[in-house]
C-alpha cells in the first residue's frame, strides 16, 4: 500500500535528489495570499522534517 500524497510517509519515500527538486520548485513558486503562503510553508516544513528524521543537514 502506498502512502498518500502530502503525508509525511509520502515524503519519506523520496530520495534526497527528489526532495531537493521538490524544495526548489516550491520555493520558486510565488504564493499569493495567506492561504497559499501557509500551504507553501507547511510543505517546506514537511521537507525539513523528513531531512531531520534522516539525519540530513537542515538549513535554517
Amino acid at each position: 500500500m502506498s502512502a498518500r500524497v502530502g503525508t509525511l510517509d509520502y515524503y519519506l519515500g523520496m530520495d534526497a535528489a527528489e526532495l531537493d527538486l521538490l524544495e526548489q520548485r516550491v520555493q520558486a513558486e510565488p504564493a499569493v495570499g495567506w492561504v497559499a503562503e501557509t500551504a507553501k510553508q507547511r510543505l517546506l516544513d514537511r521537507i525539513a522534517a523528513v531531512r531531520e528524521m534522516r539525519g540530513e543537514q537542515v538549513a535554517g
